[in-house]
């Protein structure tokens, strides 16, 4: 079997590929508007906790370096970048929906 049959059978095999769900599709959504502001996406993001605490978590890791602790999701979001946020609640999302399933989760680790 050749490479591209591989994939090909290796896609096929997942039926059913994630798809954004609605907290996600907004977070995109909020940041591809360009009159959109750091509140506006924090209203957003402050509906899913696991993902408000990963921001919060990355905005107070030690690559930003900031000397206090950063307690506020907006505050966070203004640190990190729209771009940041968004690439980051994308990462999530995809982890959570394909990790977390035990069917996929063990393809992908194969």
């Amino acid at each position: 079997m050749d490479i591209d049959q591989e994939y090909t059978k290796y896609i096929e095999e997942f039926e059913d590929l994630p798809t954004l769900d609605f907290i996600h599709q907004k977070v995109v959504a909020v940041v591809n508007d360009p009159t959109s502001s750091a509140s506006d996406l924090n209203e957003i993001i402050s509906k899913d906790p696991s993902l408000s605490s990963r921001i919060l978590k990355l905005a107070n890791s030690a690559y930003y370096g900031f000397p206090k602790s950063v307690t506020s999701l907006t505050q966070a979001v203004v640190i990190l970048g729209f771009k940041t946020v968004k690439n980051l609640a994308l990462s999530v999302m995809t982890y959570d929906k394909l990790f977390k399933n035990p069917r996929m989760g063990e393809k992908l680790k194969t």
